[in-house]
Parts: structure tokens; sequence; C-alpha cells
């Protein structure tokens, strides 16, 4: 069959028009079409009014020009010319990974003349694994002789679905039909899909990290699984306050969980070529399309991977050691801070001097007899300590002008001796403890260290600026449970916890009944974070997620969900006991026993051994000076 050159360009103008019709019912919100065709493509679409840009693939390089380009220049959708549609998907996945721009729901257009050979969907294409990731798929099929048009796309869903079968959506015969409009509009050409998956596995990596994520095997006879392991397909009971996010996910598209384990790398790590381990490591390699389990909005993560709208608030905090009774060796040096102790020894040597100066003073202005008015700094000082400690102290004769002296050294005397006799009752009845550690400004202060089992507690903080920040960075330790446990016993590190939106903790296995109640949390978080569900970026159901997130936020179920998760899986005395850490019971008057009194008995035997020492020395002394004296001619 010849067709004539005006045949020719009538229907390139009627595949160009019925280009424009899908793209403008369909790609109306989008915000910029990408076309990308070969030199060899025959026909090449042009959109009037359409905010889009033509790519060309180059055979010499084998590479489509500015492809990378035009994903981060926000293409989100694609008409393609079939030729070059294997170098579209072989890219595909690289491109988009490493563009900043972020719209998983792309729509593409394929479109190829069957009546060349060359043209034809080859089924290896179509087992590409980015298939997977293109269900608003649309083939368009064209033949010129006959002027027939097929529209085709995907399965997408189904068990095991590897997105090879096509399904045909309609067909149009331009001889039939005048308006070909009329004959498009009674059929969608893009039909929605994820609204019902009909049991498509989804891969989501966790690992057990109570309350926000738990599994544990089962045995499909006793209890029935709602998720499967990913490799192995053992059948798994997961839960926790996130996990049950897309457990309910499943059941409104009606999906089928794969679990992706990696009890030892956590949370994970990625590397720059793209590698990782743990739960984002998972994803990034694609072992699994999403991951969650108090993932927060970490910058560098954000770079790789695409995050969903927020599913909780999780405020981090530490648990320190509660503070210690203070030793009864220092209780005569309790009564007083540090700061009114050195005033009271600077008070006591100016008092020293000053009464010496006022003595010399009044024997040169009054002339008066040195052996009534001078003495010895020893007795200065041991009156001046007397009058501290509310001691009857003996003056020589000294005349009226030197009361007023005497009068405001007993008045401060009278003063410091009740406040420390008082004080001092208090110190020897009620115990008195160590300074405790209740704020993120005394844990930095203090230099102690703190840690977890990975680096992720300090992710959201790896960037900041503050000194003080600045200071628990370096102070924080990755250790494995093991020495954690070890050192919650020893009681010198501080654990890393979170708070949980609605007052339950996430507490780490390492601290357990037995240590918990050493530990008190501090009053305020070192920092809150958003947490977060993390996929690929080019994961296709992450807006269906993010529109199941939003409601549960809305609907306030999730104070109910945690609650039962954390009655149902965690150790309730734990939690009871982190939560009431800051509380501590009256203990009461205690009695006092000699242990109180140890710290004046042993100042008391510091004082008689110095004494002692000095008197022998001055016995010694003195026989030396008899010995000389004796020995001169």
């Amino acid at each position: 069959m010849n067709i004539s050159i005006e045949e020719t360009h009538h229907f390139e103008v009627a595949i160009n028009d019925i280009f424009h019709y899908i793209v403008t019912q369909y790609f109306s919100t989008l915000y910029l079409v990408c076309i990308i065709v070969s030199r060899d493509t025959k026909f090449k679409p042009f959109l009037f009014d359409i905010h889009s840009f033509i790519f060309h693939y180059d055979q010499r390089s084998g590479t489509i020009k500015n492809y990378q380009h035009g994903i981060d220049m926000g293409c989100q959708a694609f008409i393609i010319a079939n030729e070059v549609f294997e170098i579209f998907l072989e890219n595909f996945y690289e491109l988009h990974d490493m563009s900043t721009q972020v719209y998983s729901n792309k729509h593409v257009i394929v479109y190829s003349d069957v009546s060349q050979s060359k043209s034809k969907i080859d089924d290896e294409v179509l087992r590409n694994p980015a298939i997977n990731d293109l269900p608003n798929i649309l083939f368009m099929n064209y033949n010129e002789n006959s002027q027939i048009f097929n529209f085709m796309t995907t399965k997408f869903v189904g068990p095991n679905a590897l997105c090879s079968e096509l399904w045909e959506i309609t067909s149009l015969d331009l001889n039939c039909f005048q308006n070909f409009k009329d004959h498009l509009s009674t059929t969608n050409l893009f039909p929605i899909k994820v609204k019902n998956l009909h049991k498509r596995e989804i891969g989501l990596a966790i690992f057990n990290y109570m309350p926000y994520t738990i599994w544990k095997e089962v045995n499909e006879t006793d209890i029935e699984p709602n998720s499967y392991e990913i490799s192995k397909k053992t059948p798994l009971l997961v839960d926790g306050t996130e996990t049950w996010v897309f457990i309910q996910f499943c059941k409104r598209i009606n999906c089928t969980l794969l679990i992706s384990l990696d009890e030892a790398g956590e949370w994970g790590e990625i590397f720059d070529n793209r590698t990782g381990n743990g739960i984002i490591g998972a994803v990034v390699e694609r072992r699994a399309e999403v991951g969650v389990g108090a993932l927060y909005s970490w910058y560098h993560e954000s770079i790789f991977l695409s995050l969903s709208k927020f599913i909780s608030r999780t405020g981090v905090t530490v648990i320190t050691p509660k503070p210690k009774l203070r030793d009864p060796i220092g209780t005569p040096l309790l009564p007083f801070q540090f700061s009114l102790w050195i005033a009271v020894i600077v008070s006591f040597f100016i008092l020293l001097v000053s009464d010496k100066l006022l003595r010399i003073g009044y024997i040169k202005i009054n002339d008066a007899n040195k052996d009534h008015v001078i003495v010895s700094f020893s007795k200065i000082g041991l009156n001046i300590l007397g009058i501290y400690v509310l001691q009857s102290v003996k003056f020589k004769s000294i005349k009226s002008g030197m009361l007023i002296f005497f009068t405001t050294v007993l008045i401060l005397g009278l003063l410091l001796g009740n406040s420390y006799s008082s004080s001092l009752s208090s110190v020897l009845t009620i115990p008195q403890y160590k300074k405790a550690i209740d704020t993120v400004e005394e844990l930095a202060a203090s230099g102690m260290e703190w840690g977890s089992t990975h680096d992720a507690w300090i992710f959201s903080i790896l960037l900041a600026t503050q000194p003080m920040i600045l200071q628990l960075l370096s102070k924080f330790r990755t250790l494995s449970k093991e020495s954690l446990e070890r050192r919650a016993i020893n009681q010198d590190l501080s654990f890393s916890i979170e708070r949980l939106p609605y007052g339950h903790y996430a507490v780490g296995e390492y601290i357990t009944e037995q240590t918990v109640n050493n530990y008190q949390t501090l009053k305020n978080d070192i920092y809150y974070e958003m947490c977060v569900a993390m996929s690929t970026k080019t994961w296709p159901l992450m807006s269906e997620l993010d529109d199941l997130i939003l409601q549960i936020f809305e609907s306030g179920v999730q104070k109910y969900v945690e609650l039962d998760v954390v009655l149902k899986n965690t150790n309730n005395k734990i939690q009871l006991a982190v939560e009431r850490s800051r509380h501590r019971d009256a203990p009461g008057p205690t009695k006092l026993t000699p242990l109180h009194l140890s710290g004046a008995f042993i100042l008391l035997g510091v004082g008689l051994i110095i004494s002692a020492i000095i008197f022998v020395a001055e016995i010694l002394h003195k026989r030396r000076n008899k010995n000389r004296i004796v020995s001169l001619p």
C-alpha cells in the first residue's frame, strides 16, 4: 500500500493531536514534560503550549544528551520513542538517584510504529527492574499503514509481579472515528493501579527496636503472620508504633510485606559509592523499597533517599547515673558552700592582720605599754577562731577605742557559728547527695561520656556549631551491647534514649531492671527530631504512604497505638522506672552513727598528728640549740 506525502503529513498531524490531547488531559498538573528521541526517530512530537523539552539519544556515546539535566530540571513525565526506551530504563535508577529533584510518581508514554519490525516492544526490555517503579506507563503503538492505534500498559499489580505482561487498554482506528477525543475520553489511559495491588510484595527494611519496630518468627499453623522475611520467606509477625503504619498501609492498598532484616547494622550507614548497611543501606542498595524504624530527617540520607511525611516526633535525651551519697569524711565541710568557705578563710586573715595593725597603731598613738597590748599572731588567730566557733575568748586589757573592732568580730562570729551549727544539723540528719546532672548543659560541663550502639544518635547534630553540642559530640561513644551492659553496672556512662510523643520511652536492651533504677532522665532533651520513612527516590507509592500518614496523624489514633505496643512488647517495669526516675521518696531523718562523724574524727586525728610532729620538732630544735651553746668556748 503506497501512502502519499500528503497522507503522511495528515497522519503525523493526527498523531501529534493525540499526543497533545493526552498530555493536556493527564499531564496538566505536572511541571515539565520531557521528550526523548533518537536521530532515526521518524516522528518527533511537538507539544504546543506545554512546558516541554526534547532530548536526543547520541548513538556515538550511547547516552541521552542532557538526560540528567532534564531530571534535575523537574521532568515529571516522559514521552519516549521506543527505540531509546531501553537506554531510558538502563539509566533510570542511576540518574534519578543522583538527582536532587524527588518526584517518584513519573508518567511515561512509549510510542512506536509497529509497521516497522525494529520498533516492536521487546519482552526483555519489559522485564527491566525499573518497570516496577513505573505504574503510570502507557505504550502507544500505531500502524501508519492501517492508521490503527493500540494503547497498552503494564500489569504492575499481583504477587511476584515483574510488570512484563502488557494489558491492552483500548484501540483507536482513525478510519472509524472522525473525532478521536470522543473515543479516548471514555477510557482512562492511565488507570490508577496503586489503590489495589492484589498482594504485590513491598520490601520493608527494619530491625528490632522497641517500641518502633518489632518482629518475631511465627508458625503459620499457630499464628497468622502479617509479613514474610524477604529472602527465606519465613513467616513473621511484625508490630511497633511505626511498623503498624505499614500494616495499615498494606491493608489499605492490598499488598504483602516482605521484611528485610539487618540486626547487626541497625539503622545503618550510606557510603559515597551508594552502598550501605542496616535499614538505610538496604534501601539505597534496593534490597528493600522502603525502610522505617526511628529514622530521622537526616540531611546526608536525604541526598540519597526520599523522605516521607513525618510519622511522629521524638525527643533525644539521656539517662545519667543518679547522684550518690556524699562521703561522710567531708561532713564538716558540707554546711557551707565552697564560695562561702573561701569568704570565711579570707575574712579570718583580714581580721588577723587588722587586729595586729590596730594594736601596733594603738601603741604608737597612746604610747602604751607593749606588754599589755602586743599579742602574737598565733594568739590572735586562736582568739578569732574561738569567736568563729562560739567559744569564750579572753582579751588583754585594751582601751575602749578597739572595742568597736572586737564587737564587730563577735557579731560576725555569732552569725557564722550559728549558721554553721544549724546547717550542720541538717547535714547530719538528712542524706546528702553529690551534685546531679539534670540538664544538657550540665551533661556537657561534666565531661561524662554518653553513648549507644550506633552513631545514628548524633547524625542530626553532626553539623552543629554550638560549643555545648560540640562538647557532647566529642564525648559520644559507640559501643557493643556487652560493653554498654557492663558500663551500666559500673555507672560511668550516660545512655541515649528517646521520649516518644505520648509519654513512653525507647530504651536499649542493655538497660535492665537491675540497672535502670540507678539512672535518671535529664530535665530537657538534647534535641528533637521528626521520624520518617525512607524509600528509594523512584518508589511510586510514596504519595499513597504520605496520605495515610497524614490521616493517621490527624485522627490521633497513634496515642492508643503507642500505649498498646508498649504494654504488649516492652518491659513495663523499665518504662515505669525511667518515667519516675526523677521522683525520689523522702527518706526522712536518719539516726546518727559514728560514720556520720567520721569526718570530724579524721580532722581531729590529722590535728593530733600534726601537733605531735611539731611538738617533737620543737624539742629537737631546742636540744640542738642547747648543745650548740654548751659547745661554745
